[in-house]
């Protein structure tokens, strides 16, 4: 096994934590400095003590057209932490673009999104394509683990008019936002509770570990010591350490 060195970024929105990272401009480091992860889903700790952005990320065909990469971006969260006011938002109740746009350039385009309250443990499945948010104007205060497809592709379409320290707007996205919107008639699944996996998408495994001591395949574990997260890469059948509580496979 070998331990990955955690990398904090800082944002406006509170801070995010790579435990994992394959990305070619922001590798995540082994600790014993024997090179850089350079495979397998992109993990991250998010705190969200204010909203992000509402968004949405590219498939993989609008990834290549748009941005010349090989990997759009469908993502999966775990709730790790939430308060009663927090709020996600999932998705559209309007895909009309020109409704959208109106609504987009009007500022009420919070009639349209899809909210949800979070769960602590709850597993919310993002595909590629799908309106999302953490949080929202006074109901955020959520932390999340992020599991997500190699790829830092985002567009943001609305920002709820928010300044940076410097006093400016950050960028929108809108027209390759509206361009990657999919009407997928959304829905939060249920979790699979199959032994230890919980989640299944066509990029990756996500399994929940409780009493396990070898890890169920090749992959990678996330271990919660003293409430700081990090990651292990690992091989099938080697010892997990003994605060490991959650396990990505890749597929």
């Amino acid at each position: 096994m070998k331990k990955v060195i955690p990398v904090k970024h800082e944002k406006i929105w509170g801070y995010e934590i790579w435990l994992y990272s394959p990305l070619k401009e922001a590798p995540t480091q082994y600790e014993d400095k024997s090179g850089y992860v350079s495979r397998g889903p992109l993990i991250k700790i998010i705190k969200a003590n204010d909203p992000l952005s509402i968004q949405v990320h590219p498939d993989n065909e609008l990834a290549k057209e748009l941005e010349n990469q090989d990997n759009g971006k469908s993502e999966s969260w775990l709730v790790l932490d939430c308060n009663e006011k927090s709020e996600l938002v999932v998705g559209l109740n309007n895909h009309d673009q020109k409704v959208i746009e109106q609504a987009l350039q009007n500022k009420t385009i919070d009639k349209y999104l899809k909210v949800i309250k979070p769960k602590i443990g709850q597993f919310i499945d993002i595909p590629a394509g799908l309106v999302h948010g953490i949080g929202r104007p006074n109901a955020s205060g959520i932390t999340v683990l992020e599991v997500q497809q190699p790829s830092d592709v985002t567009y943001r379409f609305w920002d709820y008019n928010r300044k940076d320290k410097n006093g400016n707007f950050r960028d929108l996205h809108v027209n390759k936002a509206l361009k990657s919107i999919k009407d997928l008639n959304y829905k939060v699944k249920p979790s699979i509770e199959n032994e230890t996996l919980i989640y299944k998408t066509e990029y990756y495994k996500l399994h929940l570990l409780s009493d396990v001591k070898v890890a169920p395949s090749d992959g990678v574990a996330i271990i919660n010591s003293n409430d700081e997260y990090f990651a292990e890469e690992i091989l099938k059948d080697e010892k997990l350490n003994k605060d490991t509580v959650f396990f990505v496979e890749e597929i």
